[in-house]
């Protein structure tokens, strides 16, 4: 049988779930943005990052094929390279021997300023058509 909670019990169940719940929206936000691209492997995202302009720091963000896993490419130079994003055992993540952080969009918006390890700073987003067209940043 179920039980029905009202009022400041429910208030109180809400509250205790809140952290939980900020980080599941937290570790899953770079779902939502126009440089994440899902499951797809490294010849795809180099023919997104060669298709259009080319400017330095151009990037998205893809799955590995290795699961719960991915990386970042980047264009520099015309070339684009490829970084495997790692996480540690308490689900940080970083470059190789980089600052640690909890999300991937934290580690984007810092490699948006420092290169930290990288062949340059991020700049212009590859943008995933799909995502562009749906991301509503009032699901936030």
């Amino acid at each position: 049988m179920f039980a029905f909670v009202q009022g400041e019990a429910m208030e109180q169940a809400i509250i205790s779930q809140a952290p939980q719940l900020e980080k599941l929206i937290a570790t899953t936000a770079h779902e939502k943005m126009p440089w994440y691209h899902g499951k797809i492997n490294r010849q795809e995202g180099e023919r997104r990052l060669y298709s259009g302009v080319q400017p330095d720091g151009k990037f998205l963000v893809r799955d590995r094929e290795e699961l719960g896993s991915f990386a970042l490419s980047v264009m520099y130079g015309k070339t684009v390279y490829h970084y495997q994003i790692l996480q540690d055992k308490s689900g940080k993540l970083s470059m190789p021997e980089g600052t640690k952080f909890d999300t991937i969009w934290q580690l984007v918006e810092y490699l948006k300023m420092k290169h930290d390890g990288i062949v340059t700073v991020l700049g212009e987003a590859c943008v995933n058509g799909k995502t562009a067209e749906t991301t509503n940043f009032n699901d936030f």
